[in-house]
Parts: structure tokens; sequence; C-alpha cells
């Protein structure tokens, strides 16, 4: 699948576009788990299928605050923190936001989710799951694996002073692989466009200022 044309906005929107359909029971299908917030979080990166360690992953965990309906219309996000996991796999964050859903997100080019189709838990394999994150080689089409990239770069509604510089590596880990699938490199354009309006905003806030 290869792009002669400059991908236009709406193609660029709809390709980094905020991931809402996570609240609710998407939680399930994404390479996604949330929670009430823990003192910490921590955990380790595996490859399901030898599990061995898999190092230098992207863990991208955000909290969501959820409206009284529960429905993703009501939701927002809070915070995001990205982490990249050790030669053993494993990745920690002390910082926690106790009063809002916790959401983490694994990302290593190749690999997605992996995913053994059941849709309950009970609560120690639960509590074990948040923890292990289990990872497998994608197999599918590339048109497949162009939407999974989609999600996993959904994050530019999270309110945060310094989303730019937070989501810079992933981005552009992202539109590597993007680019290797013959796609345009369309996620570090985007946050282009953000950080222009933002210098934008801020440049008018101060004229307003003075």
């Amino acid at each position: 699948m290869r792009s002669t044309q400059p991908a236009s906005d709406s193609v660029l929107n709809r390709l980094v576009a905020p991931v809402r359909t996570w609240i609710g029971a998407s939680f399930l299908t994404l390479a996604s788990s949330c929670a009430l917030g823990t003192p910490a979080i921590d955990g380790v990166v595996v490859n399901h299928m030898d599990r061995k360690p898999i190092a230098d992953a992207f863990v991208i965990v955000t909290w969501r605050y959820v409206g009284s309906d529960g429905y993703g219309s009501r939701s927002s996000c809070r915070g995001i923190e990205i982490l990249r996991s050790d030669d053993q796999g494993r990745y920690a964050l002390d910082a926690q936001q106790l009063d809002a859903l916790v959401n983490i997100v694994v990302y290593k080019q190749g690999y997605e989710r992996y995913n053994d189709g059941r849709t309950t838990r009970t609560n120690e394999e639960y509590e074990r799951g948040l923890r292990l994150r289990e990872m497998v080689r994608f197999q599918g089409a590339v048109e497949k694996r162009l939407e999974y990239l989609k999600e996993i770069g959904g994050f530019l509604d999270c309110q945060s002073a310094d989303i730019i510089s937070t989501v810079r590596p992933l981005y552009k880990a992202l539109d590597e692989e993007v680019t290797s699938l013959g796609g345009p490199p369309v996620f570090m354009k985007t946050l282009g466009y953000l950080e222009r309006d933002t210098k934008a905003e801020e440049n008018r806030k101060r004229r307003n200022s003075q």
C-alpha cells in the first residue's frame, strides 16, 4: 500500500484522532487495561510465545475520567506518561491520579497485544494481567496494521502541558513503521500542526496581555 499524494487533513485527523471508544466494552479489545488508581504502576512486557522479555517497548499510561453515564462521550484524558521497557521488559511509574481510571497501552514495532478471546477474568487473573503485558508478532493485512497504529497514536486529546514532547518519540516510532508498510508519515506531521497551533495561541495570549 503506497501513497503518491500527500495525506489530506481529513485523512490525518482520522489516523490520529483520539480513541474515545476505549471507554466501556472497547477496553476489552484494544491493547489496554483499566483499574482504579493504585499507589504505583509497574509491570513487565513479554512475548507470549516464548515468555522472553520485550525490551524498549513504549508503555503508554493515561488517566481518564468517565462521566456518570459511563460512556466515552463524557470521558476525558486527564494525563499521560510514556515509558520504555528495560532490557528485562520491566517498567515502573510512581506518578498516579487516584481519582481516574488507569489505561495502559503497549507498543512495539511488529507486535500487537496478545488476546485469547476471553472477555471475563477472575480477580486474580485481572490483577496479574495489569502487570504482565503479553505481546505477539503481528500477522495480518497492512490495512489492519495501519488501523492498529491509528489506535495506538490517539493521545492528542490528553490534558498535558508537555503533550508534544511526551508523544514525540512514540510518534516518530509509529511513523517509522507506517513508512515501512508503504504509508505516509502522518503522525509527526500532525504533531507539527499541533505545535504550530499551540505557538500561535501562546503568541495571541502574549499580545493580548501587553
